[in-house]
Order: structure tokens, then sequence, then C-alpha cells
């Protein structure tokens, strides 16, 4: 999940400012929600962080080229073009995205400043139009011709901790949910993901049909065939895919340590429209005040291999083991057909307490 183009970049910046900017007032200016008069609903910000007991709090803007594997552009995943991935212009990046991970440094640049309690923060970019897999069916999955799994757009999120993989106690914090208020572009809000992260158990099994993204940038194909994210090529060993648990996600310095639900080949939980059934699809974002209680956030809604039986491949969402709020937009269900910008806001971002 990373990208690059250094020039485009930049371009992008200067003929995108003056919109960005009429997003951040209206964000500001026009909220609907003042939670200072609700006792029953707390602000995120660096002046809250240390009473809810997320030290380390930050927010930090990602793209699928822009991100911690590089998917749109990883050698073993999407192998597409920088060009052809999201691409963030406010903020932007100085690098050109790699067939492997980033490095922490160059992530570092998604970092944002702490909006404060009357701030927002906004991001602004395009999405390009769908594509195929650039890689084998074995290290990509592409229904209906297009990749999904790796072109899934850009976003930005307050991660409750320094490293990113400290879990959260929302039960006992007695927090029931979230509010927001969102401002920007119709095709953000009708695309938006509000995704909720969660630290999951590395022994849990993951679907011997769905490549696994490795922590070092390979990928497990479903083929039992480990591929090199900078060769593309396969290692001379493999894997039993009948018996991958979500630890083999990772390698080298990182194994054994915690996995989280962006590792999961099905991805993240996420705010979706009220159903006993989860659905694939956008959350239910409007204009201007937004709420959701946990009890909305579910898993993805994976089809299992036998309907009339649990999905022993899925997870359920934890309110215990959060690690944070993303915001994040991608192409619609069809797929994109051409570029599509997007623009928005997220501002008065809160925890809403049991009554």
């Amino acid at each position: 999940m990373a990208k690059r183009v250094v020039i485009s970049l930049w371009r992008g910046t200067a003929l995108v400012a003056a919109p960005l900017g009429i997003l951040l007032l209206g964000a500001s200016a026009c909220s609907s929600f003042d939670p200072v008069k609700e006792t029953r609903f707390t602000l995120l910000h660096e002046g809250t962080y240390d009473a809810l007991d997320i030290s380390g709090a930050h927010w930090l803007a990602y793209d699928d080229q822009h991100s911690s594997s590089s998917a749109c552009t990883n050698g073993a995943a999407g192998n597409h073009e920088p060009e052809e991935c999201t691409l963030l212009e406010l903020p932007s990046f100085t690098w050109a995205g790699s067939k492997c991970p980033p490095s922490e440094t160059q992530l570092a640049e998604g970092h944002l400043p702490d909006p404060g309690p009357n701030g927002s923060i906004c991001i602004q970019g395009v999405i390009r139009p769908s594509r195929p897999c650039g890689t084998e069916e074995h290290q990509c999955i592409d229904p209906d011709g297009i990749d999904y799994s790796n072109m899934w757009g850009a976003g930005v999120g307050l991660a409750f901790s320094d490293t990113g993989k400290r879990p959260w106690d929302g039960q006992t914090h007695e927090v029931k949910g979230v509010a927001f208020d969102f401002t920007g572009s119709e095709y953000a809000r009708l695309n938006l993901r509000v995704q909720i992260p969660i630290v999951l158990d590395p022994s849990r099994r993951v679907s011997p049909n769905r490549p696994l993204m490795r922590s070092d940038g390979s990928v497990l194909g479903t083929d039992n065939k480990i591929y090199d994210c900078d060769s593309d090529k396969a290692a001379s060993f493999g894997m039993n895919r009948s018996e991958t648990t979500l630890g083999d996600a990772l390698v080298g310095n990182q194994k054994g340590s915690v996995v989280t639900s962006e590792q999961h080949p099905y991805g993240s939980p996420f705010w979706q429209v009220p159903t006993t059934i989860p659905t694939w699809g956008s959350s239910p974002v409007k204009a201007g005040h937004n709420e959701f209680e946990w009890q909305d956030v579910k898993h993805p809604p994976e089809t299992p291999p036998d309907p009339s039986q649990p999905d022993p491949n899925n997870y359920t969402f934890s309110e215990t083991q959060i690690l944070g709020i993303h915001f994040q937009v991608g192409p619609p269900v069809q797929g994109n057909k051409t570029d599509m910008p997007f623009a928005f806001c997220i501002s008065k971002l809160a925890l809403l307490f049991k009554d």
C-alpha cells in the first residue's frame, strides 16, 4: 500500500489547494455537533488522549501505494505502476513507490498535526480507474476483473498508540461508540468506510483461498508458494495453506509480535448499515454530524464456505482490542472507469459514552 510519482504529487497540490481550503472552512464553521455541551461525549485530541489512556495517539494519512505494504505497487501483490494507483495530493509524499514495503521514515511523511478541539483533519487526492491484478491469480483476488484487494483507495486514521499495535479497551472505559462531523465531496461520502482496526489472535486460521500478505512484503499464494515482492519469484519452499494462521503473516524480526485486522486477508471491521448480516459497501455517512455504536461495527462480510455455518476463517469485532479509527475512501462496488477526485474533512471526532 504505497505510492509515488513526485512530479505528479506537487503538480496536484498546486491545483487542489483552494478546494481543500474551502472544505477546511466548512468543517470548522458549519458543524452541528458540540460535544462540549453533551457530557456523554469526549472529543479526541492531544488534550484528552492521556485521560482516555491512549497516550501516543497520532493521525496518519495514507493511500494504497503510500502505506505499510505498498499493496498496489507491491511486486508480489497488485504489481501496478505508481501512476495507476490511488494518489494523495494533500498531504503529499515525496517518494515514489517501490515493489517492496517503504521505510518508517517514508511513512512518517503521512503524519498529520493534531487538530485540537476545533480543528479538522483533511485529505484530498484521486482514485484511478480500476484494473485487474498485475500478478497471477494465486497471488491476487480480482473478482469481475477488478483488483479490489490491492487498489483499495486512500484514508486517514487516528492510531490509538505510538506503535499502532497496543490495543485499547473501550469496554473498560464505558465507551459505546464514536461521533464525528464529515464535510467533503459527494464521491468521498458515498464511498467512505469508517474502519475500527483491532488486534487479532495470531493462531486464528485464515482462508486458504485468499493470498496472505506478509510483513516483509512477500505474498503467500493460494498455491502454497511464497512470492518475493522485489522479484515476484516464488521461493524454493512453501507453506501448507490448509494450516495457515494469521501469525504466518509475520516474518523476520516481526515474528511473534502483535497481529492486527489490517493484516487479515479479509481486512478490518467497519461501521455498516444496521442489519443482522454484515454487508459489503460503504458506511452510512451523512454530511454533517454522524454517530454509531460498537454494535454497528461488523467484520468484513465474506461468504463462508458453507453458508449455513459460521465462517471458520473470519473473526468478530471486539471493543476491547481497538487500535484506532480510520476513514477510508475507495472505488465503488462496480469499480471506477475514470479518475475520480475526492476530498473530505473529519472534525470533532469524539467517543460516545454509555448513559
